[in-house]
């Protein structure tokens, strides 16, 4: 979104001597007021952040740092209790479709559930130690002789089931759970961009499938770089065939295209032949 003309007015808040205020509170660089003011808001909010939320509150934050120099601390008070008015390219209607249709489950060919599991335990000898889904994972391998197991469950139950076989399995005598933590993860996964390409203006935004319990979660939209695959077709198709396929910045020079020729078909009529020029000398060779 840095580049989707997103402001946000800070001299707004001068005009009135109350958001001053809070504006010279919150670069007093108080850590322990801005965790207290980070909490009460997410207190207030019924629902987690938008994932255009989550993102917009990142680019913020790190523009007040950048362009202002203010620390973190100090950056985080302004956004949360400086009284910033901040606008966004959001549009509310384009985002709430996309919405819809990431979550619509007659938009993939099945449902699967992956976990994200944390188990810390003191046994009974008195070490602390750590697992996870891996452990899981080599459990139902190794113990249940599950070889093909990938991962993936066909419900929650399931998922929940495995659990609890895995502590029964795992925990002795004397042996006391001090954390455990379970985030399920709806699967396939997906994330989705809309971008106006009149404006580059970023109007719509979804980092994940299924429902989002907490704020400032991961945002596979924004946060998660992936190849970027086919679609670098996109460009490729929009060159023709007798142009370079070196970037259009590079001097480059090649043969112009010789004409079609006609010859017969195998149903007697005439079809398009197309001899592709040869490449200038020094040129990049042609995109097949």
């Amino acid at each position: 979104m840095r580049n989707a003309g997103l402001s946000y007015c800070s001299t707004c808040t001068s005009r009135k001597k109350s958001q001053k205020a809070q504006q010279e509170e919150a670069l007093a660089d108080d850590v322990y007021s801005r965790i207290q003011n980070v909490d009460a808001v997410k207190k207030e909010s019924v629902n987690p952040y938008s994932y255009f939320t989550d993102e917009l509150i990142e680019q913020v934050i790190q523009d007040l740092m950048e362009k202002l120099d203010y620390t973190e601390s100090q950056a985080s008070n302004l956004l949360y209790s400086g009284g910033l008015q901040i606008y966004t390219t959001q549009d509310p209607d384009i985002q709430a479709i996309v919405d819809e249709e990431i979550n619509n489950p007659d938009n993939y060919d099945a449902a699967k559930y992956s976990m994200e599991y944390r188990l810390s335990v003191t046994h009974a000898n008195g070490d602390t130690q750590h697992y996870s889904n891996k452990n899981v994972e080599a459990w139902r391998k190794s113990v249940l002789g599950d070889r093909n197991f990938n991962g993936l469950y066909t419900s929650t139950d399931a998922l929940q089931q495995d659990i609890d076989q895995y502590k029964a399995w795992l925990l002795k005598e004397g042996d006391e759970v001090i954390g455990e933590r379970l985030n399920t993860n709806l699967q396939p996964q997906a994330s989705f961009v809309l971008i106006d390409q009149h404006t580059g203006e970023v109007i719509a935004i979804s980092g994940g499938r299924g429902e989002k319990k907490d704020s400032l979660t991961l945002n596979r939209a924004t946060n998660v770089p992936r190849q970027p695959g086919s679609t670098f077709k996109v460009i490729s198709a929009l060159r023709r065939p007798w142009m370079p396929a070196a970037p259009p910045w590079e001097q480059s020079t090649t043969t112009p295209p010789t004409p079609l020729a006609r010859s017969p078909s195998a149903t007697g009529g005439a079809k398009a032949v197309v001899t592709p020029a040869t490449p200038a000398s020094g040129t990049a060779s042609f995109i097949p």
